[in-house]
């Protein structure tokens, strides 16, 4: 079981296999062998998220609604959810049958191997550019478990993303080098996987850097004559169709999901929106030492006070503690010093100089509004959409890490070449230098760090310091030939995993198990649960505390106010002035409220909650927006009559008060994706309902479509005329359904032409 590249070394896969399992369960040890869990958003949103998906889907239903948040909200048009990424389907499978929910440590296995997938993954694409095998390990180790990785952990579509990215770039190069159409069409399956893990920023970086070594391919190819007509038309085929690939494949997510932006808070999303988690000019000296401005330790603090992350923003004011894991790119200290090797060393091919560069460009923008870049790139579509840029730093930790590999192979040339052999010497002299003055906070004055973060720094910068001069030594030795390969890999492999795990290990380890945190005691699951024609909502946070956790009435069939999610729609809640009125409205039956006696929260009944389903007989229609917002800010117990409606009705409205019309309104039904709803009415009106509107929702009166209007700014409406009538709504959306037929359309016709493929392949290898 071994592979020969084109250095001539061989492949053990076994060994290899193990080095990467080994690495990752020492790395995530607290996990997997002790009481500790990963924390943050996996606690408060990815948990509560895929445990929702999964017990619903374990019954057959496919969850295109939230009712339990925000009194509604698109689940399955949300990227976020991760509901189509593959590794995600067995979820199902785990749900615990006493609580009915998802098993957490399911969760964090799947995020832990995709940290072995992203040492395969780089090392499959080293082996694809002739690396040593040792060369291979040394870059899946600084990769894998650099910061870009190592502290996402809150965020594992973001892992998701960078585990296979290698392997996308992999099969991209050796489509556009060799014309391999069997490559480009492995690289779009894997680059559609990759955006189905739902994270559309990392995915828009990604296609950047293809695009970029895709680029400087074609031009190299003009130039050396080795693309011209046609060829290069076909190379530029070959480039845009894993993009198209991957674009049928996540059709069935990006269609929903570009229906539900447009409605979404970040359709206007501001410049200064988009700096949040800007990184500081300072912060290229976390190229040397990422604990230069401190760092994050478990939940819900760090262990070592002097080490909390402290940084200021443009406008001099602290951070949250989210820039942290952010801004984070440390690839260790090896890593750094072979990838600047290889400006001396290597060969200017695309892949080599996208590594080599594009990471400048990234610093460049992620130093967001403390540069001038991002402000330049704010009005370009991708650029002006999304925040924290220093996100784009993945690109240092893949590009120096990869360097490293193709770097380590050529040690002994240098030492053949005198004039590069003094310039190894130089380079390998600057990082030594820059952890040599962090020591005694030389660099922390000139970044304006003061203690006691200085001198946790310094502390840091040490350990690093002794791990840099040490494997500089094997580095030489290597240069010198007086170290074998296997001796001097294995070393700076070792010592590249002793420094990576220092830095981030500890990132992990809160002692908050995410199940138990959203175990609700029976009697209030009981008296705040709905049924399916008991329909209410919840109020579970104020300013004296939280009930429970934000999301975690998803699961205990609680409908909340509040929640917790990245994309908010832009209308959620009436503009009322009044709180009270607010939670009438929204059909708030339970509010937290603090018992002035014991100071103990309890939730107090509110009587005068209008209800879910409720009918009204007269209308104001205001079309503009503005005045509309107005009018229902000022508007009061008005709305218990009224409808405020964006377009004047069809029928004819009595305009009286409702409780002067003889009706009902019944709840037959009310499920995740459907409402059934029995109405009977003495004059024509209105059906208020509680839920947000959003148009994927379609109505039926008698099983004839009707409108469903946007009433009192964010909530549903339906024109009801005089009568008995059935009045059914069901979700069901355009964009998803387009969005399925283009997926299984493209899944069928690329996997057609995989197979046309390997038959061709097959069929000439026999021939030859």
């Amino acid at each position: 079981m071994s592979k020969t590249t084109s250095s001539g070394s061989q492949y053990s896969w076994p060994m290899i296999v193990g080095i990467t399992i080994l690495t990752t369960l020492v790395f995530f040890s607290d996990i997997l062998f002790g009481t500790s869990f990963f924390w943050d958003d996996i606690t408060q949103y990815v948990y509560p998220m895929a445990s929702y998906a999964a017990k619903l889907s374990s019954q057959g239903i496919t969850p295109f609604w939230n009712p339990y948040m925000f009194n509604g909200m698109p689940f399955l048009a949300d990227f976020q959810a991760q509901y189509f990424y593959p590794a995600h389907w067995i979820f199902p499978l785990f749900i615990d049958p006493a609580t009915g929910l998802l098993q957490p440590k399911i969760i964090e296995y799947v995020i832990i191997l995709h940290f072995v997938i992203a040492q395969l993954s780089m090392i499959y694409l080293m082996r694809g550019l002739g690396v040593s095998q040792w060369g291979a390990i040394i870059a899946a180790i600084a990769y894998a478990f650099s910061g870009a990785l190592a502290v996402r952990t809150n965020h594992p579509m973001i892992v998701y993303h960078l585990a296979l990215f290698p392997l996308i770039i992999h099969h991209v190069l050796r489509g556009l080098q060799e014309s391999r159409l069997l490559n480009i069409l492995y690289a779009g399956i894997i680059l559609g996987i990759a955006v189905l893990a739902g994270h559309a920023q990392t995915s828009a970086y990604m296609l950047i850097f293809i695009a970029v070594i895709g680029f400087i391919g074609l031009i190299q190819g003009i130039i050396k004559k080795q693309l011209q007509g046609v060829q290069i038309l076909r190379y530029l085929g070959f480039l845009a169709l894993p993009v198209i690939i991957a674009s049928s494949i996540a059709a069935i997510q990006y269609l929903p999901g570009q229906e539900l932006a447009a409605y979404s808070e970040r359709n206007d999303i501001t410049y200064e929106k988009t700096t949040d988690g800007s990184m500081q000019i300072s912060q290229f000296f976390h190229l040397f030492n990422p604990s230069l401005h401190g760092k994050i330790v478990g939940n819900p603090g760090p262990k070592d006070s002097d080490g909390q992350f402290m940084m200021m923003d443009s406008s001099n004011e602290p951070v949250q503690n989210h820039w942290y894991w952010d801004t984070a790119f440390y690839f260790g200290i090896l890593a750094l010093i072979l990838g600047l090797l290889s400006f001396i060393v290597l060969p200017r091919t695309p892949i080599i100089l996208t590594c080599q560069y594009l990471w400048i460009f990234a610093f460049l923008y992620g130093i967001g509004n403390n540069g001038f870049l991002h402000g330049l790139l704010s009005g370009i579509p991708i650029f002006g959409q999304f925040r924290n840029p220093a996100r784009m730093m993945f690109y240092a930790s893949f590009g120096f890490s990869l360097l490293a590999a193709l770097t380590f192979d050529k040690l002994p040339s240098i030492f053949a070449d005198g004039n590069a052999k003094r310039k190894m010497f130089i380079i390998i002299a600057i990082p030594i230098a820059m952890l040599a003055l962090q020591v005694p906070g030389i660099i922390q004055s000139f970044a304006s760090i003061q203690d006691p973060l200085s001198g946790y720094a310094g502390k840091q910068a040490g350990i690093i310091l002794a791990i840099g001069i040490i494997g500089s030594v094997i580095i030489i030795l290597r240069g010198k030939s007086t170290l074998s390969p296997m001796i001097a890999g294995g070393v700076l492999c070792a010592l590249m995993f002793l420094d990576l795990t220092l830095q981030f290990k500890d990132f992990h380890g809160s002692k908050e198990n995410p199940k138990t945190a959203y175990v609700i005691a029976d009697d209030a699951k009981k008296e705040l649960s709905t049924t399916s024609t008991n329909i209410f909502r919840v109020s579970m946070r104020n300013q004296y505390g939280m009930a429970f956790q934000r999301n975690g009435g998803m699961n205990a069939g609680i409908m909340l106010y509040e929640g917790y999610n990245p994309i908010l729609l832009s209308r959620r809640v009436p503009p009322l002035q009044s709180e009270e009125d607010r939670f009438d409205i929204l059909n708030i039956r339970y509010a937290i409220a603090i018992d002035s006696t014991t100071g103990s929260l309890f939730f107090r009944k509110r009587e005068s909650a209008y209800g879910h389903a409720r009918m009204v007989y007269d209308a104001k229609v205001i079309r503009d927006d503005s005045a509309l917002k107005k009018a229902i800010m000022q508007a009061g117990t008005q709305l218990k009559n009224t409808a405020y409606m964006e377009e004047s009705p069809t029928i004819t409205l009595p305009g009286v008060k409702a409780d002067s019309i003889k009706h009902s309104v019944k709840i037959l039904s009310y499920d995740i994706n459907t409402q059934t709803y029995i109405v009977e009415t003495g004059e024509n009106g209105i059906l208020c309902l509680s839920d947000i509107w959003y148009p994927a929702w379609k109505a039926n009166i008698d099983d004839k479509p009707v409108d469903i209007h946007r009433i009192n700014w964010s909530l549903r409406g339906i024109e009801v005329p005089k009568g008995t009538h059935t009045i059914t709504l069901q979700y069901v959306s355009e964009a998803y359904s387009t969005g399925s037929t283009i997926t299984y359309s493209g899944l069928g016709l690329t996997a057609i032409a995989i197979a046309i493929g390997l038959f061709m392949q097959r069929k000439k290898n026999l021939i030859s």
